[in-house]
């Protein structure tokens, strides 16, 4: 809301799918840019080349996929997945489970 002036929005994002680009960001941005809350009527999402941005967990989650990939088909439940995560890294990381 912050730029709710602005005719033209430019969203920077990095590349992770999972957070930038699922239906809810898209319906939020459609919704948005249809309402009276702003005045933008663009907004444009840019995206960094692969391998041109770098979050610290990145390289921990390379290590549970790796993991993963070596129990080929045998994840069959969330204490498979504990599994996975505890054996991606040492000193073994520590999995809370909140139902």
């Amino acid at each position: 809301m912050s730029k709710r002036d602005a005719k033209c929005v430019i969203i920077w994002l990095d590349n992770c799918s999972a957070q930038n680009k699922n239906w809810t960001l898209f319906s939020f941005l459609v919704y948005i840019v249809n309402s009276n809350d702003i005045a933008a009527n663009n907004i444009i999402l840019k995206y960094f080349e692969p391998g041109h941005m770098f979050m610290a967990a990145d390289p921990f989650h390379h290590k549970v996929e790796k993991s993963m990939s070596r129990m080929r088909n045998r994840l069959y439940d969330f204490a498979d997945f504990v599994t996975a995560v505890k054996s991606a890294a040492v000193p073994h990381p520590e999995v809370l489970h909140r139902p």
